[in-house]
Order: C-alpha cells, then structure tokens, then sequence
C-alpha cells in the first residue's frame, strides 16, 4: 500500500539529511499495489540507500511509484556519477562493490524482483543513474521469496 511505501520514505530520511541530498517522493498508489509489501520495501530500500551513496551532497535522489494496469512500478534516480561501463554487465552480481557496501543489495533486489516474477534495468542519465522496477501484481504470491546462498 501506498503506507508500506511511506515507511520505506520515513526510515531514509534521515540518511538524505545527514547526506545532505534532496529526497523527491512522488506515490501515485491509491489502492493496495497486489505486491508482497516486505519484499516491495526490501527492493526499495536497498536502491534507495544505494543511490543516497551515489548522491552529491545538494544533489538529489527521485522516487516514482505507480500502479498502472496489472504492475506496480517504481523508479529510482539518483543524479550521482554513475555506474562505470565495466560494472554494468555484471551489476546484479553479489561482492560487485564491496567499497561502498556490502556488495549484496542489487543482487539480493534482483533476486526478490525475478523471484516475482518482475524485472529490474539500470539505466544510465546524465548525471547519474535511474532504476526501473516492474512487478505484475497477483494475489497468488508467496509469503516469502527463498533467495539463494552466495557461493
């Protein structure tokens, strides 16, 4: 629901302050989205904290989320460098940038989305770099997405 989001906007906050990046927020949700609300906020989440990393200070970071027909969709952009050429053919890879994280958050994110049935594109901007999520709604989905071990 347009709530879950919200909650996702509350716990960043801080962070963009203390980053001193802008945080845009524009939820055009009106009914509950048929996605599963944990694994939604995980995604998000993760490619929130991501591009608040990637982000100047006075730069900004933009969220978009809508339901349009049988997706929920949501982007993320960020106005941050961008991701070099060569990270982003193996971008949703595990341990692909332990220096500014843990390594883990795109390839947990992109494991959640395809266990969905959805799909996540990195796509480049100038600056910066936008992340586009799209996931058929249901109410058929599991309560919970097995995300496997790392080898």
């Amino acid at each position: 629901s347009a709530q879950d989001l919200e909650d996702v906007r509350i716990l960043v906050n801080p962070q963009a302050r203390k980053r001193g990046v802008r945080l845009g927020w524009d939820c055009e949700l009106q009914e509950p989205s048929g996605v599963p609300s944990s694994q939604v906020r995980q995604v998000l989440m993760n490619l929130l904290l991501n591009a608040l990393r990637a982000t100047p200070e006075d730069g900004e970071v933009e969220v978009r989320l809508r339901n349009p027909g049988e997706v929920l969709e949501f982007e993320v952009s960020d106005n941050g460098p961008g991701i070099p050429p060569e990270q982003q053919e193996h971008l949703f890879e595990p341990f692909i940038d332990q220096a500014k994280g843990s390594g883990l958050g795109l390839w947990v994110s992109f494991q959640i989305v395809s266990g969905l049935g959805g799909s996540i594109q990195a796509q480049p901007r100038e600056p910066g770099t936008r992340f586009l999520v799209r996931l058929p709604r249901s109410p058929a989905y599991p309560s919970r997405i097995e995300v496997p071990p790392t080898q």
